[in-house]
């Protein structure tokens, strides 16, 4: 009932495509259909329930936005490292180069 019609999209508008609210949308969806007795999920029903994060900056079921760039969390004036070039492969001339 999840992977059929309509609901894909449904679900991936709903949620954002962020797996933790897929999650708890399902999870709180099969309890509400439990005990209401419709023993269905189905729009009508994830319709009525409600999505909450802990950090409550964006609206309820939207999707927040992406996290800044690694290099705009940088302070300024700070340097990075060079990268560790210890395990890169230099191809097969620089082989020939070591062994002969």
């Amino acid at each position: 009932m999840l992977t059929g019609g309509t609901m894909p999209e449904y679900l991936m508008r709903r949620t954002g495509g962020v797996v933790g609210l897929l999650g708890r949308l399902i999870e709180d969806g099969a309890q509400e259909a439990m005990d209401s007795g419709r023993e269905v999920l189905d729009e009508d029903l994830l319709d009525e329930i409600v999505l909450r994060r802990e950090e409550m900056t964006d609206a309820p079921d939207e999707p927040s936005s992406p996290p800044p760039a690694p290099a705009a969390r940088r302070t300024s004036g700070a340097k990075r490292r060079p990268r560790n070039t210890v395990f890169d492969d230099h191809g097969p001339r620089a082989a020939e180069n070591r062994t002969g």
